[in-house]
């Protein structure tokens, strides 16, 4: 079970790579976008003001997206600082607590729907849920173990929002 349950911990951990990497790729195209739509709206303010305000608006929408995605990639990669650190310490119990808490936080806090985040957090959500269930089939030493794992998680889990502006 250990076995098993940590490759999937690394292959998580590496879905979250992936994740943060669009975000951040995702992230900087609507800041070139924004960029374009406040040029075109300088550029017909004295021609068709109304275009300009309109132009003015979605520019303040997709920087709106933008602080939204950076507090997104924050958060993700505060979280997958300290996953590494339990996977590298073998701590799968907490991992997995971790790995799903991650995912409630970032579906709670993603306020606007984004595919390619969507599909990710998905597979990250169904890892966590059989990485749970192998938890909590497996029979620890200690029964305080998955206690002391839930509380872990939601400290690096609370961390991480305050970092991020998520809380």
């Amino acid at each position: 079970m250990a076995r098993s349950s940590r490759s999937k911990l690394v292959l998580a951990l590496a879905l979250l790579k992936e994740l943060r990497a669009k975000v951040a790729y995702y992230s900087s195209m609507v800041q070139s976008n924004a960029a374009r739509y406040r040029e075109f709206a300088k550029r017909i303010e004295r021609i068709d003001p109304a275009r300009a305000r309109q132009a003015m608006r979605e520019a303040e929408s997709l920087e709106k997206l933008r602080l939204h995605l950076e507090r997104i990639s924050l958060f993700i990669e505060r979280v997958m600082i300290r996953l590494e650190t339990l996977v590298t310490l073998g701590e799968v119990a907490a991992s997995a607590h971790v790995l799903k808490g991650l995912v409630e936080e970032v579906k709670k806090s993603v306020a606007y729907r984004v595919p390619f985040i969507s599909v990710a957090i998905d597979r990250i959500d169904s890892m966590a849920r059989e990485l749970m269930s192998e938890v909590r089939s497996y029979s620890y030493e200690s029964s305080s173990s998955p206690v002391v794992a839930s509380s872990e998680a939601r400290k690096v889990i609370e961390e991480a929002k305050k970092v991020a502006g998520l809380a």
